[in-house]
């Protein structure tokens, strides 16, 4: 039984929805990051940079966005949101994991904690405004790549899809909204719309759009 701890909002939606996509037997624990859940002896046991998601396959823990989302896909091939090892779309699946997880996502990390990186308010503030612009040049390279995607490996959806859309749902707080860009946008809604998000969008009790 896979078992996947979660947030509502953070990055534990991309690795719910997934879930539901490839109709996979598991169960959810939700995590009070509030109540200091994530500091706790027995999420560290889990994770011991104290980070969600973490997935749980046969009591073996799995953390981190990318790999998380990887490994279901893999666990599920016949669901067709991997592409196979060593193939032209497995780089380009890989490329764009690796860009969203490591580069946009922990500029989004410097916007929305800039506390953890500089002490005054001052300097806190400044961090915003450099992550904004950083996130805002990010948003716009991504849309060209996509260009007619709709989807990041083209016409077929894939597990890193579900990593963009919630980092464009983040992008809700920015000027322009990074879902105001016409391929971003496209792919949003695309994904917005699939049976699996809305129900789990529900669960999470988001409506960003």
């Amino acid at each position: 039984m896979l078992e996947l701890f979660y947030f509502p909002g953070s990055a534990g939606l991309t690795a719910h929805i997934l879930l539901e996509e490839v109709g996979a037997p598991y169960e959810t624990h939700r995590v009070d990051r509030d109540q200091g859940d994530l500091d706790r002896d027995w999420f560290r046991d889990l994770n011991p940079f104290g980070r969600i998601p973490v997935l749980l396959d046969d009591g073996r823990a799995i953390f981190e966005t990318g790999p998380v989302l990887t490994h279901i896909a893999e666990k599920f091939p016949d669901a067709g949101f991997i592409p196979p090892t060593a193939t032209p779309a497995r780089d380009l699946y890989n490329q764009w994991l690796s860009l969203l997880s490591t580069d946009v996502q922990q500029t989004f990390m410097l916007r929305t904690y800039p506390h953890r990186w500089v002490d005054d308010k001052e300097s806190q503030a400044e961090v915003v405004v450099s992550a904004d612009a950083k996130l805002t040049n990010q948003f716009d390279i991504i849309d060209g790549l996509l260009g007619d995607g709709p989807y990041i490996l083209g016409s077929e959806f894939c597990a890193a899809d579900l990593l963009l859309f919630l980092l464009t749902g983040y992008g809700r707080r920015l000027s322009p909204k990074a879902w105001d860009r016409p391929a971003i946008g496209r792919h949003y809604r695309l994904i917005r719309d699939r049976a699996p998000v809305r129900k789990v969008m529900q669960e999470h009790e988001l409506d960003w759009k």
